[in-house]
């Protein structure tokens, strides 16, 4: 993949992981996770890519069942 994004929303770091995005939010908002990392961009928490190892990690502790990191879909590389 030539461009891989920085940092993703909870929604999407909830699919790569396989979880619920309430259990990453529950998580952010009970101060588990570093909020001061994750900033609020147009109204959405931006998680960078390489804090979801820490994210899985959390949730397991907390007793959350997670499938692990999942890579996105490969989007087209070309605009024909």
């Amino acid at each position: 993949m030539e461009h891989e994004l920085s940092h993703v929303t909870v929604s999407e770091a909830a699919r790569r992981i396989g979880v619920r995005p309430r259990d990453i939010s529950d998580l952010i908002y009970n101060r588990v996770l570093r909020d001061d990392i994750m900033p609020i961009i147009t109204g959405r928490r931006m998680i960078p890519v390489s804090y979801l190892p820490q994210i899985v990690a959390a949730l397991e502790r907390a007793g959350r069942k997670v499938r692990g990191l999942v890579e996105p879909p490969a989007e087209c590389a070309s605009a024909e």
